[in-house]
Order: C-alpha cells, then sequence, then structure tokens
C-alpha cells in the first residue's frame, strides 16, 4: 500500500491487486479481541463488577458487531475503492483512517494473543506452526499498515497541513 496524496479532508493510497485482496482478507478478521479482554478492574472482587462487568462485555461486542458491519459497507460502497489500471486506489477521510488504525489495532493484539502473548524483549518468541503461521503474518502486516496509516496523518512541512 502506498499513500498517493492527503489533504485536510481525504487520504488516498494505492494497493496493487493482491495488496487489496489481502488488505481484505486482513479486515475480514475484525473483530479479534473477545470482549472479556478488559476487565473493568483488576483489582475489585469479581463478584462487586460481576454484572458491570457484563454489560461492559455486551456494550463492546454489540459496538464491534455495529464496526465490522460499517467497515464491511464502507470497503464494499464503491465510494472508497476505486479499481485504476494496476490496482485499486483507496480513499479514506482521516476520520476513516483513524478508524483503521483501530480495527488494524483490534486484529493486531487478537493476532498476538492467538500466538500466546510473545514478549520479544523477555525472550518469550512465539512458537510458530503451520497451524499459527498466518497469525504472525496478520500480526506483521497490521504493524506495517498501522505505521502507513500514522504516516498519512503525520503533518508535512511542505504540505501546510
Amino acid at each position: 500500500m502506498k499513500l498517493l496524496r492527503r489533504s485536510e479532508s481525504e487520504v488516498v493510497f494505492h494497493l496493487g491487486k493482491r495488496e487489496h485482496d489481502a488488505f481484505c482478507k486482513l479486515v475480514d478478521r475484525y473483530p479479534m479481541v473477545p470482549s472479556d479482554f478488559s476487565p473493568l478492574s483488576r483489582f475489585a472482587d469479581a463478584e462487586d463488577v460481576g454484572g458491570d462487568q457484563e454489560l461492559l462485555e455486551e456494550s463492546l461486542t454489540e459496538s464491534k458487531k455495529e464496526s465490522k458491519t460499517a467497515l464491511l459497507a464502507m470497503l464494499n460502497d464503491g465510494k472508497h475503492f476505486h479499481e485504476v489500471s494496476r490496482g485499486w486506489n483507496l480513499h479514506l477521510t482521516p476520520e476513516e483512517v483513524d478508524w483503521l488504525l483501530q480495527v488494524f489495532g483490534d486484529i493486531r493484539v487478537g493476532c498476538w494473543m492467538k500466538l500466546g502473548c510473545p514478549d520479544e524483549m523477555k525472550g518469550k518468541m512465539p512458537e510458530l506452526t503451520a497451524d499459527n503461521l498466518e497469525f504472525y503474518v496478520a500480526m506483521d502486516m497490521c504493524g506495517r499498515l498501522q505505521m502507513l496509516l500514522l504516516h498519512s496523518l503525520r503533518p508535512s512541512e511542505d504540505s501546510g497541513l
């Protein structure tokens, strides 16, 4: 994926045909982080937050369901992806770029969890197998896409943004 241009109201990326296919397959994984991943409190007793924790999980589940529906609609609405001779151009608002950052963050953390929460700084490397290699690749792709999306939001000195 390559940044073509950006303005205050629009960011345009180019994706080759294979990149477009990989992008769509990647976002199709969303959401991956389970709704119970975010406890209300690490210190309170489960009995104290039980009902509230359930409400939080239900709310997160519903929010992610709505976000997935909106994400699929965006990818298929004909306004965001435009086919060009060597692939596709993706037109996004800065708000949509921010939203995709969150989507890729969810996928990335979900893949990390599927890999057993590796921590290279502590020497805990993921044990890659034929069954989990896809999660490692997806996690890496999400990180690279997040870097590109963040770069697209960074004001450039020559554009005046």
